[in-house]
């Protein structure tokens, strides 16, 4: 079997230096793990190798629908040709389930960074997506039992003959059972240190992080609380959680559900079409608020979303579920983040209190970093202050929102 890894140009801190994408053959076909984001030069590598593989193409498999694992897919096809795209759920041609054989792999279920996650095991070679990084760990998106079911999806791993490792970022790995033993091995730290704060009697999500996970850089405390959410109902559900402990909130949805139909029929993902479309004005004194945004955490989605038609002026379209909101930039300064004060409210764990600021200055429109935690990043780079151009998309705390200006008809004859 022969396997070419590729990394995306998609780094961050929740990226590691970019998701991997693998082209997996050997004499029965050709696969892709992963196909990644959107980025036309990353497709172009990933679809290059599977010509160059001298077998016949066969499919894509998905380790789970987070954007920067799957926005890539029907792009790929584009370039490669139909194939079967299989995954644990969505609109995909095989939904895949723990146990089931295709093409060299067989399929793990491997619940935690998502209910969906699956690894595949080809031999002794351990393709795990999220569940098993090259370094560092994967935050657990709080769910009944992920955090219980992450350990244990480890533990069961750990009873395969794997050698190599194959993850969705950072680098490969020559003994993958090391890594997955050190991985059980943190998350027992990290319990033992909670339940010690705990009967400290520390009860608030600041004090609790600062005790137990002490050692997580500001930019990843965002992600440091979705795990004590985790942490805290694996507690809950053992009867072990003391009384009046304040749980992190981690928003209105999860980065569980899929960003977009995966059928090789379907068209490239560029458009996002809303169920219906709000806006909204800051200036009439209420702040907008967006709660069920389902990527936390994740790389900015390369693709625009559909605004109907508008007054003239500037806004921000931000989708919500299947709505898009779209706030009018009718102030000076337009405050985002988390805070109750902020004029755009994302309520999502990955979002700082002060998080970003859109300046209008005459007919400048300016995005800038508000001391966030993890930054804003436009065209895959993190940025302090950047100039945004019509149709600029930019990404706070794993939310994209779209600047959009709507000119002045212009006047006939002029």
């Amino acid at each position: 079997m022969r396997v070419v890894h590729l990394r995306a140009e998609n780094p961050g801190p929740f990226t590691l230096e970019g998701t991997n994408s693998y082209v997996v053959a050997d004499a029965d076909g050709t696969w892709v793990v992963d196909p990644g984001p959107a980025l036309p030069e990353h497709l172009d590598a990933v679809a290059a190798a599977v010509a160059q593989s001298g077998s016949p193409w066969r499919g894509v498999l998905l380790t789970h629908d987070h954007a920067d694992h799957v926005d890539g897919v029907a792009g790929l096809l584009v370039l490669t040709g139909a194939a079967q795209v299989h995954a644990a759920r969505g609109d995909v041609d095989v939904v895949l389930a723990d146990g089931d054989r295709v093409g060299p792999f067989t399929v793990v279920a491997t619940p935690g960074h998502a209910p969906d996650h699956l690894a595949f095991v080809a031999g002794p070679e351990l393709f795990s997506g999220d569940a098993v990084l090259g370094r560092g760990s994967v935050f657990v998106w709080p769910s009944p039992g992920a955090l219980r079911g992450y350990q244990d999806a480890l533990g069961r791993l750990q009873q395969l003959e794997l050698t190599r490792l194959h993850p969705g970022h950072g680098p490969d790995g020559e003994d993958a059972q090391a890594r997955i033993a050190e991985l059980l091995a943190h998350r027992s730290e990290r319990e033992e240190r909670l339940v010690a704060a705990l009967a400290a009697g520390h009860r608030t999500v600041d004090a609790l992080l600062d005790a137990a996970w002490s050692d997580v850089p500001a930019v990843l405390r965002p992600a440091a609380a979705v795990t004590l959410a985790a942490h805290l109902d694996k507690l809950a559900e053992e009867d072990r959680l003391p009384a009046g402990v304040e749980r992190p909130t981690t928003g209105g949805g999860s980065p569980a559900e899929p960003s977009q139909p995966l059928s090789p029929s379907s068209p490239p993902p560029d458009v996002i079409t809303p169920m219906t479309t709000t806006v909204r004005s800051p200036s009439a004194g209420e702040a907008t608020q967006v709660g069920a945004i389902p990527l936390v955490g994740h790389a900015t989605r390369s693709r625009a979303l559909h605004v109907p038609k508008l007054e003239p002026g500037e806004y921000l379209a931000i989708e919500d579920g299947g709505e898009v909101v779209v706030v009018a930039l009718d102030q000076e300064v337009t405050h985002i983040g988390r805070a109750f004060s902020a004029d755009i409210r994302l309520e999502a764990a990955a979002v700082s209190r002060r998080h970003a600021l859109v300046v209008r200055d005459g007919d400048v429109v300016c995005v800038l970093d508000d001391r966030s935690g993890n930054g804003v990043w436009l065209d895959g780079e993190r940025v302090e202050r950047a100039t945004l151009k019509p149709g600029d998309r930019f990404t706070v705390g794993g939310i994209t929102l779209q600047y959009v200006c709507v000119p002045e008809p212009a006047v006939p004859g002029s």
